[in-house]
């Protein structure tokens, strides 16, 4: 995509795109633009806009939105996911990005999600933390 056929993100659209509850149109409207423009406009949100947000986007467009976040927003998205969902976003997430987020957690968050990790994921992810930490 060309930089000329980017659209700069609306808040207004994306709120009534979430008043419709239009993941579809949501979607398309957020795919449209550059992932670190839906995350400067999600700094306008509140935890309920942002829950809301999150529950209606793939969680690969989440990923890439989450990996141009700010430490702040990151950590705010990664409470609006719950663990469950956080992991399965991070499946599209580059491991310094997971560890990042992971390690910005309180400690018993940060137990949650690693422990709902499973395999090389989960040692990859607990040694880079312990590296990083």
């Amino acid at each position: 995509m060309s930089e000329s056929n980017v659209e700069m993100i609306s808040k207004e659209r994306v709120l009534a795109l979430m008043e419709n509850q239009d993941a579809e149109g949501l979607e398309g409207y957020i795919s449209s633009a550059h992932p670190i423009d839906a995350a400067v406009m999600l700094e306008e949100f509140d935890s309920e806009e942002l829950s809301s947000f999150c529950s209606l986007l793939t969680n690969r467009t989440l990923a890439l939105i989450t990996e141009q976040a700010e430490d702040d927003l990151r950590i705010d998205i990664a409470r609006a996911l719950g663990a469950e969902r956080l992991i399965a976003v991070m499946r599209f997430m580059q491991k310094d990005d997971i560890v990042d987020i992971i390690g910005e957690l309180p400690i018993n968050e940060r137990k949650s999600v690693v422990n709902l990790m499973q395999g090389s994921e989960k040692d990859i992810v607990t040694k880079l933390i312990a590296v990083s930490g």
